[in-house]
C-alpha cells in the first residue's frame, strides 16, 4: 500500500493486507516533525492472523527544533528588547508569470508563523517549522540603544531537520 495517512492521532489502520511480509516506511513527516524513514521491523501476515487482534506498530518522530539567540554584532553579549518574528516563505524564489509564460506566475508569498522578544537567552522553536520549507527570520523592534537590523535570514529546513542557509550565522553543536 502507497499513500497511506496518519489520522489526527498519528495512526494509521490498514486491513484486508494479503498474506505477505510487510515494513512500513514514513514519506513524509506531519508538519513540525523530522520524518524517521527507517523501515519498521518485518510485520508477516500468515494463517495464524486469520483471527488475532490487530498487529501494532510504533514508530516515534521528532520535532523539529532550533535555538535562536539575538547577541551583539560581535556575538559576544546576549541581548534582551528585540523583537524577532520567523515567517514562512511560499514559492520562494518564483516570479510572476513573464510574457513568454517562462515561469509559474505564482508570486512568492511571506506568511508569519511566530514572534518574540528576546530575553537574553536562547529561545526555543520546537514543532513550528516544517521539514522541506524555506522561512525568514527578521529583526523587527530593536533592542534600546541598538540599531534595527534591516537585513534577514533566509534558511530551509532539511528533512533531517538541520537548517541550511547562505547567511554567516553560529549553530553550534547542541543547535544553537
Amino acid at each position: 500500500h502507497e499513500g497511506l495517512i496518519t489520522n489526527e492521532k498519528g495512526v494509521i489502520t490498514v486491513t484486508s493486507l494479503p498474506w505477505g511480509e510487510y515494513y512500513f516506511v514514513e514519506t513524509a513527516p506531519a508538519p513540525g516533525y523530522v520524518a524517521d524513514t527507517k523501515p519498521t521491523d518485518k510485520v508477516v501476515i500468515d494463517a495464524k492472523y486469520v483471527d488475532a487482534s490487530p498487529i501494532t506498530v510504533e514508530k516515534t518522530n521528532k520535532q523539529t527544533e532550533f535555538y535562536i539567540t539575538k547577541t551583539d554584532i560581535n556575538g559576544e553579549k546576549y541581548l534582551t528588547g528585540s523583537t524577532v518574528e520567523i515567517f514562512k516563505v511560499i514559492n520562494a524564489g518564483v516570479q510572476p508569470a513573464s510574457e513568454d509564460g517562462a515561469t509559474s506566475g505564482e508570486e512568492e508569498q511571506i506568511i508569519p508563523i511566530t514572534s518574540w522578544t528576546s530575553d537574553g537567552s536562547n529561545h526555543l522553536i520546537k514543532g513550528i517549522l516544517e521539514v522541506g520549507e524555506t522561512y525568514i527570520i527578521k529583526e523587527t523592534a530593536a533592542p534600546t540603544g541598538y540599531g534595527l537590523l534591516e537585513s534577514y535570514i533566509e534558511f530551509t529546513v532539511n528533512e533531517d531537520g538541520s537548517i541550511t542557509s547562505d547567511a554567516n550565522f553560529a549553530i553550534d553543536e547542541n543547535g544553537n
